[in-house]
């Protein structure tokens, strides 16, 4: 839907330009990107970039553990992309600093190596670890078919 050449997309959240084109969203991690996303929400739900979130709600949000929060905002710390502060027997206060990323070609960004899956490990064919497996009751000399 259109209104004067804008296109409305409705009620989402905003989060920094560029924040999955830089390459932050990877090196950050799932945990910390997902709980970096709900933070942004809050901001945009509070119209300020210091805004107070317990780490219950923001684990009702996410759907992670309390402990996976508290090591992600020290993640998010050490990148820089919030600050906090917590008076004694309160939530934390977050502010979330404006951030100006660079975007990254897709070749220069980080990537995490995966590791085989375990099927392929051994030979690297799926059709030598099903012959050679001990479920295969009749033995190496049958073939697939």
């Amino acid at each position: 839907m259109s209104t004067n050449g804008k296109v409305d997309v409705g009620p989402y959240t905003k989060i920094p330009n560029k924040f999955f084109g830089s390459g932050t969203a990877a090196k950050l991690g799932c945990s910390a990107s997902l709980v970096f996303l709900a933070l942004c929400e809050h901001a945009n739900r509070e119209s300020s970039n210091t805004f107070k979130a317990s780490d219950r709600a923001l684990a009702s949000e996410t759907g992670l553990g309390t402990r996976t929060i508290c090591d992600a905002r020290k993640r998010l710390q050490e990148y820089g992309l919030i600050s906090t502060s917590r008076p004694e027997g309160q939530s934390y206060s977050y502010t979330l600093p404006k951030l100006s990323l660079r975007w990254v070609p897709l070749v220069e960004r980080p990537r995490n190596k995966r590791k085989p899956r375990a099927i392929y490990a051994n030979t690297g064919s799926l059709q030598q670890n099903v012959l050679h497996s001990p479920a295969n009751f009749a033995g190496p000399w049958r073939t697939l078919y």
